[in-house]
């Protein structure tokens, strides 16, 4: 394929694109360039600092190129090298960076993987500690939507270059089950579980000003599973 084709995207990609796209955005206001006033806490921006040199945040140019164009067809933030700053936590481990990875096949949704890492300073070592799961639909006895414990955000966990969460952590068990039918509602329960509702109630009001592929569709699905009401 041309690299310079833009390619017809399954629906619920469509749907991760623009969140995704989105959520680009708001790490630029977030980390890169704060509004005065609206600067992270300033323990999470200094694990931030550390951070972005060694996992360099993803653009909104690269994304739409890994996305939208080129001859490969899994989107796979570990090969690109970059990763996804999320929104400071507001109240709870407020000390915490959340950063996300995530490998997509861009004409099968149900194939997306997502993983996520907590980063904070430790400061009784003053080393850089985590804790992540990995969330996506397995295969066999874990054929369903679920969670697991991750060792590291990409790449082998033996690779020095990368923050590791805990070695002794198990990767395959428990395997917790997530409420979801798709991709898309995945990525909401995973902002969900991270946010809490005002806070996903915030990214859910950004994701409809930004028109959201299929959004109303996909929230409906929610307030059903949680009682949401109008989030």
């Amino acid at each position: 394929m041309d690299s310079g084709e833009r390619i017809q995207l399954d629906q619920d990609v469509c749907t991760l694109y623009d969140i995704f796209r989105v959520l680009c955005r708001r790490q630029r206001r977030s980390w890169s360039d704060p509004l005065p006033g609206q600067e992270p806490p300033r323990s999470a921006f200094a694990v931030w600092d550390v951070l972005k040199d060694r996992w360099p945040p993803i653009g909104e140019a690269e994304l739409e190129r890994a996305f939208r164009s080129g001859d490969v067809e899994v989107v796979d933030f570990a090969e690109l090298g970059r990763v996804l700053y999320l929104p400071p936590l507001s109240r709870h481990e407020s000390d915490c960076v959340p950063v996300v990875s995530l490998e997509c096949d861009r004409r099968n949704a149900d194939a997306l993987k997502l993983r996520f890492i907590l980063v904070r300073d430790d400061d009784e070592t003053q080393q850089l500690v985590c804790i992540g799961f990995r969330m996506d639909k397995g295969e066999d006895e874990h054929g369903f939507y679920h969670a697991q414990l991750i060792r590291c955000l990409q790449g082998d966990d033996t690779d020095e270059d990368y923050i590791e969460c805990p070695r002794w952590l198990p990767e395959t068990q428990p395997s917790l089950p997530i409420c979801a039918v798709s991709s898309a509602t995945l990525l909401l329960c995973m902002l969900l579980s991270i946010y809490g509702l005002e806070g996903f109630g915030r990214l859910v009001s950004e994701f409809s000003h930004n028109h959201v592929h299929r959004l109303p569709e996909h929230l409906r699905k929610f307030r059903e599973w949680f009682n949401l009401g109008k989030v």
